[in-house]
């Protein structure tokens, strides 16, 4: 499965230069849903996030192909630890917004 994703994103033009930005925002949008304090949320949010774990995979395999520039794979690594401080914060947001007690 993952060979068919890297050569859909290689057909479609990605690079790690486009892949990480993209990858960046689906991030963003599960640190919101996880901050919603909701089952729903949670269920997003992970969806989301699962769908950042698969382009940094289709991300590494392009660079390794050849596909990347030093100054991409620099950027694209970078953008993964903010994805990681983003997420981290839209948990936190959740902890604090859940009420308290047990469940």
């Amino acid at each position: 499965m993952e060979q068919q994703t890297v050569r859909r994103a290689a057909r479609w033009g990605l690079t790690p230069g486009t892949t990480a930005p993209i990858s960046l925002g689906l991030a963003a949008l599960a640190a919101v849903w996880f901050s919603d304090a909701t089952r729903a949320g949670a269920v997003a949010g992970a969806l989301l996030l699962a769908a950042t774990v698969v382009l940094a995979r289709v991300d590494a395999r392009l660079a390794r192909a050849g596909a990347a520039t030093r100054r991409q794979v620099w950027r694209s690594a970078l953008l993964r630890r903010t994805e990681e401080a983003i997420v981290y914060a839209g948990l936190a947001a959740e902890a604090a917004a859940a009420p308290a007690g047990p469940l």
